[in-house]
């Protein structure tokens, strides 16, 4: 009897996976084929914990400002689809992503594919959930899909304090699911009136033309702000590789990157490709990198340490023309 609830239970759940991806899919592109529209949204800050005193935000140290950015998968790890797995499992994954961010401790996280409370991925909010075992104080979640009982799309959690956010929803690109980006305003702590625009960024994963259009309302958002800016995220492609995306991307807003050219580095083991980015305006250099090998998604997490060389102000931006593909400095690796 135990044996044929389990195989009952198995079944359902495979049922709604398939009904997610499949029927969902075919759902969004009858109804958003007329509407081609991106859809942006302020977003409110959510605080998870005590928020850190004024005496504790100035004391602590600003640079290098540690990132890191992570495609979460829904909370499956890198296993079964999330809704083949029970929610304590789920958890449990979670969980070691938070070790992860206590051991590395970024001041800044980028997520992507991280749900809020969702049927097919225990019906919690996995980003408050990571923030408050993390200790992060600060959490914004852009929902990019949002229906009943399933809510995802990127997030950015915080040390530091958050001025301000929002999320953009990329216009629709059925039948692919929607992509987006979230931007939080971070403030720097121990240096008054400087701040740095933040981004979580998330791409199509199935076709080049549709990734470029996402880029270029990226970059014409990004130009048309003050900035400095850390862009992260997984873009789902490459820079050593026909498609143009990301060296088009890097043109048009004047972010560098870190060794572009390095065939070596891969984030995505199942493909063994370089899909997670960080980007960053000039006036930040790349004083670490490191592709984080802990098992905690089917992507592998992206580290950097940012050092300042100059801080242009936010009304000040350098013209970006020629400014793709700085280097940072070599790094060793961590595990």
């Amino acid at each position: 009897m135990a044996i044929r609830l389990s195989k009952l239970h198995h079944a359902r759940r495979l049922f709604y996976a398939l009904a997610f991806t499949g029927i969902g899919a075919v759902a969004r592109w009858y109804v958003h084929q007329s509407h081609g529209l991106e859809k942006e949204e302020e977003l409110e800050i959510r605080f998870t914990g005590d928020r850190p005193s004024a005496d504790a935000a100035e004391s602590s140290p600003l640079f290098p400002l540690r990132v890191l950015t992570l495609n979460l998968a829904h909370g499956r790890k890198d296993g079964k689809h999330q809704v083949l797995q029970r929610k304590d499992t789920i958890r449990g994954n979670l969980d070691d992503v938070a070790a992860l961010l206590r051991d590395v401790r970024p001041h800044i996280v980028a997520l992507q594919e991280a749900d809020g409370p969702s049927l097919w991925s225990g019906s919690f909010d996995h980003v408050r959930y990571l923030a408050e075992k993390a200790g992060y104080p600060y959490a914004v979640l852009g929902e990019h899909v949002k229906r009943k009982r399933t809510s995802y799309g990127t997030a950015i959690i915080s040390r530091l304090p958050l001025k301000t956010s929002r999320s953009v929803t990329f216009a629709p690109s059925p039948p692919t699911f929607p992509k987006g980006v979230v931007l939080a305003t971070v403030i720097l702590p121990g240096i008054p009136e400087r701040e740095v625009d933040v981004l979580s960024v998330h791409l199509d994963f199935a076709r080049p033309g549709t990734r470029k259009r996402q880029t270029d309302a990226l970059a014409g958002k990004l130009l048309a702000g003050k900035g400095p800016f850390i862009v992260m995220g997984d873009f789902n492609c490459e820079w050593l590789e026909r498609e143009e995306t990301l060296r088009d991307f890097a043109g048009r807003t004047g972010l560098m990157t870190f060794r572009p050219w390095d065939w070596t580095i891969r984030t995505f083991p199942k493909s063994m490709r370089r899909l997670d980015w960080i980007f960053a305006s000039p006036c930040f250099s790349f004083e670490n990198h490191a592709i984080l090998t802990d098992p905690v998604s089917d992507h592998l997490a992206v580290y950097g340490e940012l050092g300042i060389s100059r801080y242009p102000g936010r009304e000040e931006i350098s013209d970006p023309a020629g400014r793709t593909g700085r280097a940072g400095i070599p790094a060793e690796s961590l595990s």
